[in-house]
């Protein structure tokens, strides 16, 4: 059975890098002032901030080695951490939130082609029905997929990220086949 996985194109995902940092700075700030009003508390919070600097500056070096290092990750789950130990649930629970949508929105999009269905990756996945859908093709590193009821969807695909070429004239023979099932043409 003949099947075909493309990596997409996240294209936000630097806007969500940009908020993540955005929530990372509100939080130190919080710290910041925790650990001026707050004598009990205040070498733990210096110490917070300070780690998380320390991630960022452990980033930035990594990437100027070609490294794959990402310092919002851990300074979220360190922020996590702090507010639990502090016994503030409330900003850990936020943060917990936060973070799972954070994960979610960077991952991989990864759509799958195969003779059944096509499985496009949202969140939740969408699983598309050969015969939900007019046409499909890909020409150019541009997937669209055009369903019966005029909804269309046009993705860019990774071509640097793709574990191997998919020659597109294969891909669209597949899918021309596919829909030509599905319509009962033969």
């Amino acid at each position: 059975m003949q099947k075909f996985e493309l990596i997409l194109i996240n294209e936000k995902i630097k806007q969500y890098g940009l908020f993540a940092l955005l929530i990372i700075l509100f939080n130190c700030f919080v710290f910041a002032y925790l650990a001026v009003t707050r004598s009990e508390i205040r070498f733990r919070c210096i110490g917070v901030v300070t780690w998380i600097f320390a991630l960022f500056v452990i980033q930035h070096f990594a990437k100027k080695r070609g490294k794959d290092f990402s310092a919002e990750g851990g300074s979220i789950l360190i922020i996590i951490a702090v507010y639990l130990s502090f016994r503030y649930w409330w900003p850990a629970a936020v943060m917990v939130i936060l973070a799972i949508l954070y994960i979610i929105s960077i991952r991989q999009f990864i759509l799958s082609v195969n003779a059944s269905h096509i499985i496009f990756p949202s969140f939740p996945k969408r699983i598309i029905q050969w015969n939900e859908l007019n046409n499909v093709m890909m020409k150019d590193g541009l997937l669209t997929l055009d369903f019966k009821n005029n909804k269309l969807i046009q993705v860019f695909i990774n071509k640097d990220r793709n574990d191997h070429d998919i020659d597109e004239s294969d891909f669209n023979d597949f899918c021309r086949r596919q829909l030509n099932v599905t319509s009962g043409v033969l």
